[in-house]
């Protein structure tokens, strides 16, 4: 089946599903097909309520992931949206997002943009090298992938224990790589061409990032930077510019902020195309604007 043309949306979801409905609703265009993968943790009331009537664009489910905050189960959510689309067609690009981003331009702007950077993919990166705090993720084994050592204080303590053991063991899991590692946002519009790359080497690193902590982080530019899409970036800098992925996102204490009214200008005037992340019960009527203003402007 030949979708050339076409976009897909990639949006992992898992809460606000009148915000998944909003953004549904904005991505609603006959260049567009959308992909979902809901969160296995959302209960049932979540997925009756998700709009699928949309008027042009075609929804489609990926296999159900029980994701984990920095756990190996991100990737995995990641590959099953992305699989499907790929096995649905063959797309111009695929932008991956959240249930709670919104682009900022119309889709007549960014198929315009897409279209005169065709070819180009759009991974970020976060610095020329990785730093030593960065890398020692994929040297020593997380075990607890799927516990959110954030807010559980046994597994806390138990990961930090054994990640002191094994750096005095000396254990490094990466030793005898010819990879070179990378990070930056895991956020993405990439090529049809990328996409079964990504795929098709997903396998060969799944040993590497199974026990790596948020992993999602260094996945797709580990590939990128082994590979000769790595000379077909938009943006060639590793310089965490918001520029490498076009997305605007504000972090705080390592986490994305949520976005409020007192951003909408800098989001009005700035030559990025989408944003996250947006939260009702922050700041509604940021949401609201960004809604009507893309509105005025198709």
């Amino acid at each position: 089946m030949n979708e050339m043309g076409k976009h897909a949306y990639l949006i992992i979801a898992h809460q606000h599903v009148a915000l998944l409905n909003q953004l549904l609703s904005v991505l609603d265009d006959p260049r567009n097909d959308i992909f979902l993968h809901i969160d296995a943790k959302a209960p049932d009331e979540y997925l009756a309520a998700i709009n699928q009537n949309l008027r042009y664009s075609r929804i489609h489910f990926s296999p159900r992931v029980d994701v984990q905050w920095g756990g190996f189960s991100q990737i995995r959510s990641e590959l099953s949206v992305l699989q499907t689309a790929v096995e649905t067609g063959h797309y111009d690009y695929y932008h991956l997002i959240s249930g709670v981003d919104l682009p900022i331009k119309t889709q007549d702007q960014i198929h315009t943009f897409f279209e005169k950077h065709q070819g180009k993919e759009f991974v970020q990166f976060q610095q020329p090298t990785i730093s030593p705090e960065k890398l020692s993720r994929v040297k020593t084994n997380f075990y607890f992938q799927e516990k959110d050592v954030r807010h559980d204080k046994l597994y806390s303590t138990a990961q930090r224990i054994l990640t002191k053991v094994q750096r005095i063991l000396g254990v490094n899991r990466i030793k005898h790589s010819n990879l070179e590692f990378q990070m930056g946002s895991n956020w993405f519009s990439i090529t049809d061409s990328l996409a079964r790359e990504v795929l098709t080497k997903a396998n060969e690193l799944i040993p590497y990032f199974k026990h790596t902590q948020c992993a999602d982080e260094l996945f797709l530019q580990t590939i990128v930077v082994n590979s000769k899409y790595r000379h077909r970036l938009y943006h060639p800098e590793f310089d965490d510019s918001k520029l490498g992925n076009m997305r605007f996102i504000e972090w705080v204490d390592h986490a994305p902020r949520d976005l409020v009214m007192g951003d909408f200008e800098e989001l009005k005037t700035s030559p990025l195309l989408f944003a996250r992340k947006f939260n009702p019960d922050t700041d509604d009527q940021i949401i609201e604007k960004v809604l009507s203003t893309l509105a005025t402007e198709s």
